[in-house]
């Protein structure tokens, strides 16, 4: 999952999943944490990027009572992670709210500091998506703090969700690490997943209104769409046509325009992505 490789993960959960019944679901098999929990888990965070949010659904209510009545925090705390991203990536981002807050406080009160950005990463991109800039500004803060002492990337989709957020809060202000540098860093590292995020954030930043550049937005989506199609990424893919979209509508290229606009649109609505399908539609119509 890390290395992108979303596929691949899904095929490994699923046969892991078939190996454990349910009478066994609380047990840890030698290690620290329920397996039912926590395969079911990162069986989610790997069915999201690919857009296969009906196969993630009730997975992590799954985990999370698996979790709880074997008393185990640490598993709650992927379970809960679980669930406020997939509400996020679909974009129902006020659902997403409770069970990342919930997350946020048992990492500060039980001490467990490996989520503590994840969780507040993924706050700070929901406090955006439901008008509360102020807090979702200082949650970001808080995750570039954690992110200064450790690299944990789980929640692939945090990179454009909280590019949007930056976007519309306070401008493209430069980041003690560019897009640019970042991107290339993961790619050494093999997190391909996260690459084609960050090269999607490469995309709208020349394609904001403030700083239309089209060919160099092109270049930066054509890479994103290169990367997703071989990763299977169909949410990168629609929302890369969303940003084509607005991109040709704001250079008065509007044939160009309509033709990305209808594709993410489609694809937003096969994913049940009702936010950013609503984004699409009303572009599309103007």
């Amino acid at each position: 999952m890390a290395r992108g490789e979303y596929r691949e993960a899904v095929r490994h959960c699923e046969a892991a999943l078939a190996l454990i019944p349910e009478a066994l679901a609380q047990e840890r098999f030698g290690s620290s944490s329920p397996k039912g929990s926590i395969v079911r888990s990162v069986l989610v965070i790997a069915l999201m990027p690919l857009g296969r949010f009906a196969e993630a659904f009730g997975r992590p209510r799954e985990a999370m009572h698996i979790a709880e009545e074997a008393g185990q925090v640490h598993s709650l705390l992927y379970a809960l992670l679980g669930l406020g991203t997939l509400k996020l990536d679909q974009g129902d981002f006020a659902s997403a709210v409770a069970p990342l807050e919930r997350g946020l406080e048992l990492c500060r009160t039980r001490e467990v500091p490996l989520l503590i950005q994840e969780f507040a990463g993924a706050l700070g991109a929901a406090y955006h998506g439901t008008g509360r800039r102020a807090e979702a500004v200082a949650m970001m803060e808080a995750r570039r703090a954690a992110e200064r002492n450790q690299r944990y990337w789980l929640w692939p989709g945090r990179v454009g969700a909280l590019g949007e957020a930056i976007s519309s809060t306070g401008g493209w202000r430069t980041p003690p690490e560019s897009p640019r540098t970042r991107s290339r860093r993961l790619a050494s590292f093999g997190e391909r997943g996260v690459e084609g995020q960050l090269l999607r954030l490469l995309g709208d930043m020349p394609a904001h209104p403030d700083r239309v550049a089209v060919d160099t937005a092109e270049v930066h989506y054509g890479q994103a769409l290169a990367l997703a199609e071989e990763l299977g990424l169909r949410p990168l893919m629609a929302h890369r046509h969303l940003g084509l979209g607005l991109l040709y509508q704001r250079a008065g290229r509007r044939q160009r325009a309509r033709d990305h606009l209808t594709v993410a649109t489609t694809m937003f609505r096969e994913m049940d992505m009702r936010f950013w399908l609503e984004q699409a539609e009303a572009s599309r119509d103007t």
